[in-house]
This record gives structure tokens, sequence and C-alpha cells, in this order.
């Protein structure tokens, strides 16, 4: 499955936080200042930091049951258990001495958000009306439309204002053959793949494809035809039930992306789109050891 259809209607909001507590924004502004050289000219100090988040709202149904006779496998569906929201997202916190000439002293622009929250699945399904700056919706994207911009007075070469440039690209799911197991023998290691092409494709997270009837993961030399399964441990955004976009709340997007924020700055994402691998045991599994921990929720508006 792919993106949704060309007429999908997409909603587009800023989001403001709730809490009133989160950033407290200086006085001034980021404009240069224009036919004004006497303007304060630094040099200055200056970091910004952005986040955008590409993300689909996927079910959770192990509940097949199989009817098996010598001729013939039947198999039916449960109810949907819950569905979550899996994303991978661009970060970038950059910090660099600028010589420019600016009409305010040190100033901060606390960093705002704006979701564009499409009203179909990837099917075209859709579930109810999209509220601006409360419902995700069933896919979408979520945009740094201000970033966060700090400029300070640079203090020179022995003050703690390092230069650096940081970007990652990471992601709290991963696609992942399990080992080929033989009791607690492991006949293949656990492999990741390329997650990409099974972002919007329902089917395969919606399960560990281990039912009767919906077997589909299994590492390649094990099962002939085996697909990898959706690796996400993080379970971000859960909603019990069958969704339905009434279900949603601002909390819920608030607590979603101060979650994205906290795993980044804790470096506890996926590689995206292949994940590292680590060893626990004896096991192979996708690796959680991606980041940037110069990313602060605090700067967030």
């Amino acid at each position: 499955m792919g993106a949704p259809a060309a007429d999908t209607l997409v909603t587009k909001s800023a989001f403001t936080s709730q809490a009133s507590v989160d950033f407290g924004a200086a006085s001034g502004t980021t404009t240069s200042g224009t036919g004004n050289l006497s303007a304060l000219t630094g040099p200055w100090y200056i970091v910004r930091q952005d986040l955008n988040i590409t993300y689909v709202r996927v079910p959770t149904q192990r509940g097949a049951s199989g009817s098996v006779t010598l001729d013939q496998v039947t198999t039916t569906n449960g109810s949907i258990e819950k569905t979550e929201i899996i994303y991978f997202c661009n970060a970038r916190v950059e910090a660099r001495v600028v010589e420019l000439a600016f009409n305010a002293s040190a100033v901060q622009q606390p960093q705002e958000f704006t979701f564009n929250a499409a009203s179909g699945g990837p099917n075209g399904v859709t579930y109810g009306a999209i509220s601006g700056g409360v419902t995700m919706g069933p896919m979408g994207t979520i945009i740094s439309s201000k970033p966060f911009i700090s400029r300070t007075l640079y203090q020179g070469v022995v003050s703690a204002q390092p230069e650096f440039n940081k970007s990652i690209v990471a992601s709290n799911w991963a696609a992942y053959y399990p080992p080929a197991m033989q009791g607690n023998s492991v006949l293949s290691e656990g492999e990741t793949v390329n997650a990409a092409p099974y972002m919007y494709d329902l089917a395969f997270h919606k399960d560990d494809g281990c039912m009767p009837g919906t077997h589909r993961d299994g590492h390649p030399y094990n099962f002939t035809g085996g697909k990898p399964t959706s690796y996400a441990t993080l379970n971000d955004y859960i909603i019990p039930g069958a969704y339905a976009t009434n279900k949603e709340s601002v909390a819920d997007l608030q607590a979603f992306l101060d979650g994205v924020a906290n795993n980044l700055t804790s470096e506890s994402l996926h590689r995206y789109p292949i994940s590292n691998e680590e060893t626990i045991g004896n096991l192979t599994i996708p690796a959680r050891d991606v980041g940037l921990s110069e990313y602060d929720i605090n700067r967030h508006a």
C-alpha cells in the first residue's frame, strides 16, 4: 500500500502546547536589520532546532481463530484490539557562529508545529471528522512551521559555545526477520531489513504473524516466502479498540509529541529505514540506539 488517494482531504492546523510552562520567549525579533548597519553586529552564537514527523496509525489484531479439517482451514479474524502510531522523523540541531548585523539584542523563538492530518488512511477509509489541532487522523505529517532559534553574543573560542550541525532520520519501529530457532538453538540469526516498503501496509503491522491462517513472518532461510515482522516496542499513542477520530484529544497529541522529543534526546529510536542490530543473549534484534542528545523538549512552544 502507498500514500492516500489524490482526493484525500488534508487538514492543516497549527499546534500549540496546552502547557504554559514549556517556554518563555525573550523579547525581540529574529529578523535582520535593514538599512541600519549600526545595529548590533555580534558575532552571534545561533542555535537552531527542527523536527519533522511522518506517521500512520496501524492496528493490532491477534485474535484470529482457525477451524481445521483434513481438507480445509478456515480463519476468522477477531476484532481490532488497539491502534497505535508508527512514524519516522527527521531531526536537526545546529549551532554556529554568525557575523551579521541584527536590529535587536539576544533573542529566542520557540519551536512551533503544524499538523497535516489526512482524512483517510492508506486504503482510503475514513474514521470521522478531522478537528484542527486536536486530531492526528489515520495518517499525516507534523512539521516545524517555526524552528527553535536562540541568538546570543558569541563569547569567543574559550566559551562553552561549540559549533556543530547534527541531523538524523529515526523511527519508532523496524522491519525484522526473527531468528530461525530449534529449541534454544539459533539456526539463522535475526535480520533487520528496509522498513520503507511496509510503512503503509496495515496488514503487515496488525499482528506477529503467528495466528492460524495468518503466518507470514520468519527468516527466509526458515520459511519459504516468509515476510519480516513489524517490530514496534514503543507503542506510541495507543487507542484501545477500533479507531475513530473522536477518541483523540489534544492532551494525547501533546503526550505523543513529548514522547518523540524525549526518545530523540535519550537516543532510543531505530535508525530508519534499516535499523541497526544488537545482540541480547543469543538473539539479534533491532537496536534502539539513534537520536540527538542535543534535542531539547523545552524549546517547544
